[in-house]
């Protein structure tokens, strides 16, 4: 892995960056775009979903909230956007989020979506590790050739 230090630095910064826009991109509560805020609307709205599951959702909605406000403001200063008042140091310090906080936000988008699966009797989804064990296989094949 030494060998090739600036390949997997880069690497993991784009999966970082594409993490926080697309969190930021299913929590986000815009009308004209398809996010999860838009999504419990309108189930409520469809009355084809229980009333429970609607309640566990925006639950679910204002649980995250703190947290997507945080992941607001890495994607609306450094990567949505680049702001010419924050360093990136400095928007990293306002948002004040950690690793376990994004991965937190994901796990509270995977529970709304299979909520909603579930209400309609569709295969709730789940995340895998099967990349991460792909990677350190490769990592190891690598290594001993």
């Amino acid at each position: 892995m030494q060998n090739y230090s600036e390949f997997f630095r880069f690497d993991a910064h784009a999966h970082f960056i594409a993490l926080v826009v697309h969190l930021y991109a299913l929590f986000e509560s815009r009308s004209n775009t398809i996010n999860f805020p838009s999504l419990v609307r309108e189930a409520e709205r469809s009355e084809v979903f229980s009333a429970e599951a609607i309640i566990k959702a925006k639950g679910i909605l204002a649980i995250a909230e703190p947290l997507f406000t945080k992941v607001s403001i890495l994607r609306n200063n450094l990567f949505g956007h680049r702001s010419a008042h924050l360093s990136y140091k400095e928007a990293f310090t306002k948002a004040a989020i950690s690793p376990d906080q994004l991965r937190e936000l994901a796990a509270y988008g995977l529970q709304i979506a299979n909520l909603l699966l579930n209400a309609r009797g569709l295969a709730e989804q789940e995340f895998h590790s099967l990349s991460l064990e792909h990677t350190k296989r490769l990592l190891s094949d690598l290594k001993a050739s």
